[in-house]
């Protein structure tokens, strides 16, 4: 499809607030440590047991997912929606997609579409979803930082677009003004998207907030060609129970596997500690320096420290996976997938000290 011609800009919106920015800082900063331990090694301010060539490998492989990571993150930071009078422009790192707001078919919420692929990995990790997914209805190009059930749709008769801008509902109603204007403009008919349409059709697909519903005023109509008042509603799922309160997580059978590895995992640490503290020596190197010398010299009731970080951070990662299962379930996997990473880091480092 043609883009159109210049275009005056309306209002802008924001990618709505999502996890996957901090991911994406903490895994950037996580390839800088590992680029700069690598850099160490090589100009003997620190030693590791690896031959140099293997090191240097390293080092440049850090570096270079750095480099991607800064690209993505920017990318990240960078995605939002921009109305005209006669278009929506959406933006990614530096890369527009226009679209013509006469040629729209539907907007509205994308799982009335869309196939729900729960537990399918999407590009790029949880909070940040770009790429071109393949559906029924053709390619659809998602530029969005929330999963399937909280993007929008915008859907012409060549292309496709899932987008997740904040305050979804206010920003469908947004389109539905410039429609109306742009329809009485080229055809001087009766609009074809009426008040508080699409506003509506998000409240009858579940999604809970407020938002402004255009409605005549009690009484007598309003004069023509005056704005209607506004009127505030709530939209409710009207399941009764909140998500917090539902054992939606202990569902998922590939996260209760990642819960229930992880939990055993703490304890045959505890088990390991057991069974050998008798013959840990009254001395133990807890830390090095980056000559790989002790510089830290401890007693063996310090070694109980390790099973307890680890267990906390059990206990704080089922806690976050339980809250946001019901809406990002990789999300809540990835979590405590981590969770039984972090467990493996601490078996080997329990091995080193003792």
């Amino acid at each position: 499809m043609a883009a159109p011609g210049p275009d005056e800009t309306i209002s802008r919106w924001r990618a709505a607030a999502s996890p996957g920015g901090l991911i994406g800082v903490l895994s950037l900063i996580l390839c800088l440590l590992g680029c700069g331990g690598a850099l160490a090694v090589l100009t003997g301010r620190a030693s590791i047991p690896l031959p140099s060539p293997l090191v240097a490998v390293g080092a440049l492989v850090f570096a270079l997912l750095a480099a991607l990571l800064g690209y993505l993150l920017y990318g990240y930071l960078s995605i939002g929606y921009e109305f005209g009078d006669r278009t929506l422009e959406i933006r990614w790192a530096g890369r527009r997609y226009t679209i013509d707001l006469a040629a729209v078919e539907y907007m509205g919420p994308a799982v009335e579409v869309l196939e729900e692929r729960p537990g399918r990995w999407q590009r790029f990790w949880p909070g940040y979803y770009v790429g071109v997914r393949r559906d029924a209805i053709g390619p659809v190009r998602v530029v969005a930082t929330l999963p399937l059930r909280r993007q929008l749709l915008v859907s012409t008769g060549e292309e496709h677009f899932a987008i997740s801008p904040e305050r979804p509902v206010l920003f469908v109603e947004e389109y539905g003004r410039l429609r109306r204007a742009l329809d009485a403009q080229r055809t001087g008919g009766l609009p074809t998207v009426e008040p508080g349409q699409g506003a509506q059709r998000l409240a009858d697909a579940g999604w809970t907030m407020q938002y402004p519903i255009i409605t005549p005023a009690r009484g007598a109509p309003p004069a023509e060609g005056a704005p209607a008042p506004a009127a505030h509603q709530i939209a409710a799922p009207g399941r009764g129970v909140s998500p917090l309160l539902r054992p939606v997580l202990l569902t998922d059978l590939v996260a209760v596997g990642f819960l229930a590895l992880a939990i055993l995992l703490n304890l045959s640490i505890v088990a390991y500690i057991l069974l050998r503290y008798d013959s840990i020596p009254q001395s133990i190197a807890l830390h090095w320096n980056v000559n790989g010398l002790p510089d830290r010299i401890g007693s063996p009731r310090e070694i109980w420290t390790l099973p307890l970080m680890t267990g906390l951070v059990t206990l704080a990662n089922f806690a976050m996976a339980w809250s946001i299962v019901t809406f990002d379930r990789f999300a809540a996997r990835f979590l405590l997938g981590a969770t039984c990473l972090v467990q493996l880091g601490a078996w080997v480092a329990l091995i080193t000290l003792i």
